[in-house]
């Protein structure tokens, strides 16, 4: 059984809050994604995890973006997350993507 709880580390060593994952219903896949970037306009990254209703872990990716702006970063990883999905051919899953 995969772990219900995500632990986000920090570099300052400031405790973190632990945030929670909820599973996607039966049936479903659910991949948590995100973006980022270094100060407004700085080299970026995106990265997601796709996840069953029970947790377990069937893909995870990341990827340098070269410059970019987090909101697009944030974009550019929904939209890797869409291109991933439809490649691996899992169209018959209901697909969350948070």
């Amino acid at each position: 059984m995969a772990p219900n709880l995500v632990t986000v580390p920090s570099k300052n060593l400031v405790p973190r809050s632990i945030i929670p994952w909820s599973p996607p219903p039966l049936g479903s896949l659910k991949f948590n994604v995100d973006g980022a970037s270094s100060g407004s306009s700085g080299m970026a990254g995106i990265g997601g995890v796709l996840r069953d209703n029970s947790g377990s872990v069937l893909l995870k990716f990341s990827k340098n973006i070269g410059q970019a702006r987090a909101a697009k970063a944030e974009l550019l990883a929904i939209r890797e997350v869409v291109m991933i999905f439809f490649s691996i051919r899992m169209e018959k899953y209901s697909l969350l993507v948070d």
